[in-house]
């Protein structure tokens, strides 16, 4: 922990450097380093120069030729048949080398079809590029680790004007895509996302999409001082707040990952467990609404961790009130009708409910239950780490289910795992869910009064108008 809050400077120092090449045999061409002069139409303040830094250093995507790359050119059918290839070769057959030919994109088609590699069909090679045609490339490509679903989409919709007659072929490989995480659908709210698929696919949006398959960890830290480019996933800098238990330096700056992004607004929850608070500070029924964890979040924490020009980007939200969070069997004897979830509540830091795990986390795993036939989530992504601060204050913590799957969980060898709280009660309103050490979800619930159960803060925060570019 002391070690992550001594690294956040230099994180931010190098936010918008590009990360290390990834590994590829000697004898391939993938060995591209970019450097700011490499095309003229690209800086580092750019919003996707990470992205094309990571696909032009994997050797995934060149330039336009003339020193520029054309970000919000189109992506053409000559190029797809290119990125098909080079992908291929990136996960499947690394020592292979592409020898130059009079046509540049020849050598493409040739492995493509060498290979099986299934592409649209196209009169011109120099047509544009669908959403959809790409989606249809990157679904056959995607190795299945990568495929498995990190997103909850219950449904794919498209745009009311668009002709769908003959499209069957393509929702499969569309929704596979979206609920990995690579490409886009637009929450539409109702459990429907919109997916524009006839919309050309931009050079710039087609490296973001790579950069989400071979480097998928390319996360940013950033100030609310200069955070446009912020997008989820990554992470954001803000408030202080005692962290390493060490009083005598003061508090540590605050970790916040991004859960979603929408337009100039962001939610934000803390990267790691914070404190450690009962959800009600005596044991009877209480909901969100009249919790004291409630009235400490807004109140204490509030104006303990955020001078007032940094609660000024906080936005008041309105917090929907949600009963419990599973349905349990008639045979348990518990009513369900008489567990309350209260009012809806206007609050500027509030935590999760279990909805908002399920639909607002692009970090979600889903994986297919054999047993049941469906696409049971697994929340091993939501593995909390405690700050030192909130282990002293008394918040359990274990690492006997991290051993050995430290990477998967997305923690590092020695970290500890601890409960923390969601605002859903459990079976009855002196109980309240959490997500456990196992980071497993807790939905019978613990006692409301429960003192080693760690925090987590989420809000919504506004970009400022003045922020960088």
């Amino acid at each position: 922990m002391k070690r992550i809050m001594a690294l956040i400077i230099l994180l931010l120092v190098f936010t918008a450097v590009c990360v290390e090449a990834a590994d590829a045999s000697e004898n391939q061409e993938f060995h591209n380093i970019l450097i700011e002069e490499s095309f003229s139409d690209i800086s580092p303040d750019d919003d996707n120069y990470r992205f094309i830094c990571a696909v032009y250093e994997c050797g995934l995507m060149n330039g336009k030729g003339g020193g520029i790359f054309d970000p919000d050119g189109s992506l053409t059918a000559a190029e797809l048949i290119t990125l098909a290839a080079r992908l291929h070769v990136f996960f499947y057959n690394t020592t292979y080398v592409f020898e130059k030919t009079d046509i540049w994109y020849e050598t493409y088609m040739d492995y493509c079809i060498s290979n099986d590699i299934l592409i649209p069909e196209y009169e011109d090679l120099s047509s544009f590029v669908t959403m959809r045609e790409m989606a249809s490339v990157l679904s056959a490509l995607l190795p299945d680790e990568l495929a498995n679903e990190k997103v909850f989409i219950q449904r794919i919709t498209y745009l009311e004007d668009e002709d769908s007659a003959g499209e069957e072929i393509y929702e499969s490989d569309i929704y596979k895509v979206c609920a990995a995480g690579i490409m886009d659908a637009y929450n539409a709210q109702d459990g429907q996302y919109v997916f524009p698929r006839f919309d050309a696919v931009a050079r710039s949006y087609a490296a973001k999409v790579l950069s989400r398959i071979v480097r998928p960890h390319i996360q940013g830290t950033f100030s609310i001082s200069d955070c446009t480019r912020i997008e989820a996933g990554d992470y954001l800098l803000l408030g202080s707040y005692e962290q390493d238990n060490d009083l005598s330096n003061g508090s540590e700056p605050i970790e916040w990952r991004v859960l979603e992004r929408n337009g100039n607004e962001i939610l934000v929850i803390s990267r790691y467990g914070i404190d450690c608070l009962p959800y009600n500070d005596s044991e009877t029924d209480v909901t969100w609404e009249t919790s004291s964890l409630r009235k400490w979040l807004n109140e204490q924490f509030l104006n303990t961790a955020f001078s007032p020009s940094e609660r000024a980007v906080i936005t008041e939200t309105v917090v929907k009130a949600e009963g419990n969070a599973y349905h349990f069997p008639s045979y348990d004897n518990i009513r369900e009708d008489l567990i309350e979830a209260g009012n809806d509540t206007t609050d500027m830091i509030f935590i999760l409910s279990w909805n908002d795990i399920l639909t607002n986390n692009r970090f979600v795993k889903r994986e297919f239950d054999k047993q049941y036939g469906s696409a049971a989530p697994s929340l091993i992504s939501w593995a909390c780490v405690p700050t030192e601060y909130a282990v002293a204050r008394g918040a359990f913590s274990s690492d006997f289910y991290v051993k050995g799957v430290e990477a998967e969980w997305g923690v590092e060898t020695g970290d500890t795992l601890c409960h923390w709280w969601v605002r859903n009660p459990g079976v009855s309103n002196s109980t309240a869910v959490a997500i456990s050490f196992s980071a497993g979800f807790g939905n019978y619930g613990f006692p409301v009064n429960l003192n080693t159960v760690a925090v987590r803060p989420a809000m919504w925060i506004r970009i400022p108008s003045g922020t960088q570019n």
